[in-house]
């Protein structure tokens, strides 16, 4: 299905950015174990699919739920001790030794939220104010280098154990993590989704929605990036203007051979224009039909039904036919 407005919109999810596959049987299976194999080498029920239903996980009437979100970063560290003050962690999280460039982990949880997971401080929460290296001995004559995390506030620790260390085979551990990250968005490829073209991350949600971010489709070619000002990860070359497009959200379904394709499928997602006038056309135009509609200058939810009945079994492993959701 393709979404092509005149002008950008924004689109955010309820529970998820969804389209779901009508099953042909309402009824529901039931399923019987005996010795007797009625049909052998079968593919499994219930896997070769994902979020998509294509290789792991169950296979869901929800073939794509997806939202705009960033990560939420988190590390389990152990170590061989920790005090009032900080904690010593056999993970070196602070600087690359070989490039001298800071880890990206420093950043990351630099500010941090931290739990202590043993000891006498167990359970004891906080934020980490700093991080630096520090020596610990791996073993005898072995020395590495790991992290100092360095708490915000002192902990609590008993007057006859100001320091736990390694003691009958348990070490001391902490979780850190940073849940803000979430809030920045993320736009990069999928499992279930792939934006081409001038697909941007938006800091708004609808109101009562649960995100902080929804995706920007802008039909409009993106301006290219002066030299001076492209991306770390574009290196050294520019990307040329002819190389970019309006945007597109492409949303891949599975194999055929995998799951049966044809059917009902329902969309439904929550979308706002961001100018005046933006109409989008949503739909497969080969497996089945597009429709568009006129969005408005408020949050407004979406629901509309495609009928799918000409997706086919690939004829040779090199026909890679795909019932491909586009917006």
């Amino acid at each position: 299905m393709k979404i092509t407005p005149s002008h950008p919109f924004l689109l955010a999810v309820f529970g998820g950015f969804s389209f779901l596959l009508a099953s042909s049987c309402a009824a529901p299976v039931t399923v019987e174990i005996t010795e007797k194999p009625l049909v052998k080498d079968c593919i499994p029920f219930g896997i070769n699919v994902n979020s998509q239903a294509y290789f792991s996980g169950p296979q869901l009437k929800m073939a794509v739920e997806e939202n705009f979100e960033g990560s939420l970063y988190r590390q389990v560290h152990s170590g061989p001790m920790y005090d009032a003050n900080g904690f010593h962690s056999t993970i070196n999280t602070v600087v690359n030794k070989n490039t001298g460039k800071p880890v990206p982990w420093y950043g990351l949880l630099k500010g941090a939220d931290f739990t202590i997971l043993s000891g006498p401080a167990r359970g004891t929460r906080g934020k980490i104010k700093e991080i630096e290296l520090r020596d610990f001995e791996e073993a005898p004559g072995k020395v590495k280098q790991g992290s100092w995390f360095i708490f915000d506030k002192p902990l609590k620790m008993p007057a006859d154990q100001p320091t736990f260390s390694v003691k009958n085979d348990m070490g001391a551990g902490m979780i850190v993590e940073n849940l803000e990250r979430v809030k920045d968005g993320t736009m990069g490829v999928g499992n279930s989704f792939n934006p081409q073209g001038n697909c941007t991350i938006y800091p708004e949600s609808r109101t009562g929605g649960f995100g902080y971010a929804s995706a920007c489709i802008d039909p409009k070619i993106p301006e290219a990036k002066p030299e001076e000002e492209a991306d770390a990860d574009e290196g050294d070359k520019k990307k040329d203007t002819k190389d970019m497009k309006g945007g597109t959200m492409v949303f891949t379904m599975p194999y055929q051979h995998f799951m049966d394709n044809n059917g009902s499928w329902h969309f439904n997602c929550w979308m706002k224009a961001k100018e005046p006038g933006a109409k989008a056309k949503i739909g497969d135009k080969k497996f089945t039909g597009v429709q568009e509609i006129a969005l408005t200058p408020e949050w407004k939810k979406y629901e509309l039904v495609f009928k799918a009945d000409k997706v086919e079994e690939m004829k040779v492993p090199s026909d890679k036919k795909r019932h491909q959701v586009r917006c």
